[in-house]
């Protein structure tokens, strides 16, 4: 997030990145299709709940706007989230199969059961969704620049039209045009998605490549002697952050944050529930949950 890179230090995310390289490894691109996308097919359709519980009609493009957990372990994973962030899991009405956490009623993401067939790469984790204005095109471009298009596009009643997607370096996520609309600007309460950060062996081809894909402004402030973090801003909005890894042996992926009001006694929380600190540093953490998923904290003063 942009109020800790003035904490950041590459030197504590080497050391204890190092002690968990898995934990960021990328899942199976197959495992992450037929989760998400699961009987998404022409022969047999299901239907998934939209993004936000009232429909807004508004387009944010270029706004990270759902995320889903990939897990192995629903029940393990469901009762951390719910100690951690309060939230509530049920399964939609429309598909037993997908869960939906909820805070204060409101949805906040998704889950749904994988087996993993790879045990090279984490049980878990974290794929979210960015809102495009044509999803089609959008994945033309995406093959075209050398990313892949794993599944769709395709219409998914009740969340809208989905392509499930890589970048050129490897990191997943999901292109959607949400039925009802994207949810509204608006500031992120406690427990909801703050912030995302796309970790990258390569920060300058990463931008101009999310640049082309949503229309980003993609900026590099520099934070201590030659490490820099980037920013890409669409419309005069931040929307998501660049952090160039500084050390081998990791793959790109998207990192989505949450948003708490005290970072330190999350971490205790989320020890005691089963999850392991990855690193920490003033007002943000990264932490990997019960199954092996990554996530970040960030407190916003």
């Amino acid at each position: 997030m942009i109020k800790r890179i003035r904490n950041d230090t590459s030197e504590t995310m080497v050391s204890t990145a190092r002690c968990g390289l898995t934990l960021f490894r990328r899942i199976l691109p197959a495992m992450a299709a037929t989760a998400i996308m699961i009987g998404c097919t022409s022969t047999q359709r299901i239907q998934l709940p939209p993004v936000t519980s009232i429909p807004t009609g508004e387009v944010h493009v270029g706004k990270f706007v759902w995320v889903d957990l990939l897990t192995e372990d629903v029940q393990s994973a469901s009762a951390f989230y719910g100690g951690l962030f309060g939230w509530h899991a049920r399964t939609s009405l429309e598909n037993d199969e997908y869960y939906v956490f909820f805070k204060r009623g409101e949805p906040i993401g998704g889950m749904v059961a994988t087996e993993n067939q790879n045990k090279q790469a984490p049980e878990s984790l974290w794929v979210l969704s960015l809102s495009v204005d044509d999803v089609d095109r959008a994945a033309a471009l995406i093959r075209a620049r050398g990313g892949k298009v794993m599944e769709g596009p395709l219409d998914v009643a009740g969340r809208g039209r989905m392509a499930l997607v890589s970048d050129p370096a490897g990191a997943p996520l999901i292109l959607l045009r949400a039925a009802g609309g994207d949810p509204v600007d608006a500031k992120a309460a406690t427990g909801e998605l703050l912030w995302t950060d796309l970790f990258t062996q390569n920060a300058r081809n990463a931008g101009d490549f999310y640049a082309a894909l949503a229309g980003y402004q993609a900026e590099r402030i520099a934070v201590k002697k030659d490490h820099q973090y980037g920013v890409l801003k669409r419309d005069g909005r931040l929307r998501a952050g660049i952090v160039e890894l500084q050390w081998g042996g990791l793959e790109d992926n998207w990192l989505p944050y949450f948003k708490v009001d005290d970072v330190g006694g999350m971490v205790e929380k989320a020890r005691k529930l089963g999850g392991h600190l990855i690193l920490q540093a003033d007002d943000v953490a990264i932490l990997s949950d019960t199954t092996g998923a990554v996530f970040g904290i960030q407190m916003m003063r």
